[in-house]
């Protein structure tokens, strides 16, 4: 058994369950974990034996953290991607079959000021602040009018006819 197989049965039950309660997800969390011994694997003798619990804890936290981060921002690509597609529905590239010309159409039949919400927050990524004074309306008002919106947006989307979504 090697210096790293040692550590691996010493610390990896703590550090999974660190990642997990970071990540949510016990799958991520082995990921990340296993992600930590590849570094550790990698630093050699260059992490002295009385820090290795720190530094693979370290490690472990951050790399967890990397992860949520990009699992929170894949979302928002990908409204981004569909919000571009609602000022452009025409396809990104040969062979993209995008919902451009759909998403135009739902959209079109969202109120004139659910719409004007919409695309300044989605597509100009205004602020709802920003948004409000643009528009004269209270903030609270901006955030109604994007959620009920976006609402009525996905109904439409999901059902064809979308005339028995609610405004």
């Amino acid at each position: 058994m090697t210096d790293l197989d040692t550590r691996i049965l010493r610390h990896q039950a703590e550090l999974q369950r660190l990642a997990a309660r970071i990540l949510h997800d016990a799958e991520e969390a082995r990921e990340v974990v296993q992600d930590a011994f590849v570094a550790l694997d990698a630093a050699g003798r260059g992490v002295p034996e009385p820090a290795v619990r720190a530094w693979l804890i370290r490690v472990t936290t951050r790399k967890a953290l990397d992860r949520r981060r990009h699992h929170a921002r894949r979302p928002r690509q990908l409204l981004g991607q569909a919000a571009t597609e609602l000022v452009d529905p025409r396809p990104v590239s040969s062979g993209t079959t995008a919902k451009g010309p759909e998403l135009a159409r739902a959209f079109a039949r969202l109120s004139p000021r659910q719409a004007r919400v919409l695309r300044a927050r989605l597509v100009e990524g205004s602020s709802f602040v920003a948004i409000a004074e643009a528009l004269g309306i209270s903030e609270g008002a901006t955030k109604t009018h994007f959620s009920r919106g976006l609402r009525r947006l996905r109904a439409l989307l999901d059902h064809e006819g979308g005339d028995d979504a609610t405004r």
